[in-house]
C-alpha cells in the first residue's frame, strides 16, 4: 500500500508520524474539500485559490445564494482539479434536514473522476456562527 498524502487535519500516526491517505480517491476528496473551503487570498501565491464557502453565510440564505456558491464552485473545480467532474452540488438547510441547526449547511457535492472510473461524494457540514 502506498501513502500519498498526510490526512488533515494533522493527527499522529505511530506508523508513518502523521495518518496518511493511502488512496488517490481519499487525496482527490481531501483537495476538493480544501478548495470549497479556502478563501480565496488565504493560499500563498495563489490569490484566485478557493471557493470560500464561508463568506457567503451572512447573507441571507435563498436559492439565488446558494446558485452563487454552486457556480463558485463549479468554476473553482474546473480550474485547479479539472480531472474532477462536478454532477451536482446541493444544500440542505435545517428545514429539510432535522440533524442541522439553524446556523448550518450541509453541501453535498457529487462528482466524478473520469480517469478513475470513479463516482464520489463530498458531504460538508458548514456553521456559519
Amino acid at each position: 500500500m502506498s501513502t500519498y498524502s498526510p490526512e488533515l487535519p494533522l493527527s499522529f500516526d505511530n506508523k508513518n508520524g502523521y495518518k496518511m491517505l493511502n488512496t488517490l480517491g481519499g487525496v482527490v476528496k481531501q483537495n476538493l474539500k480544501c478548495l470549497v473551503l479556502t478563501m480565496p487570498g488565504e493560499r500563498i501565491m495563489m490569490p484566485e485559490f478557493g471557493a470560500g464557502v464561508y463568506r457567503y453565510f451572512f447573507e441571507p440564505l435563498t436559492s439565488g445564494l446558494f446558485r452563487t456558491i454552486r457556480q463558485d464552485i463549479i468554476k473553482q473545480v474546473s480550474t485547479y482539479m479539472p480531472f474532477v467532474q462536478i454532477q451536482a452540488v446541493n444544500f440542505l438547510t435545517s428545514d429539510v434536514d432535522s440533524s442541522l441547526s439553524d446556523s448550518s449547511v450541509r453541501i453535498v457535492i457529487k462528482y466524478s473522476v473520469p480517469s478513475f472510473n470513479t463516482n464520489d461524494v463530498l458531504d460538508l457540514q458548514v456553521n456559519y456562527t
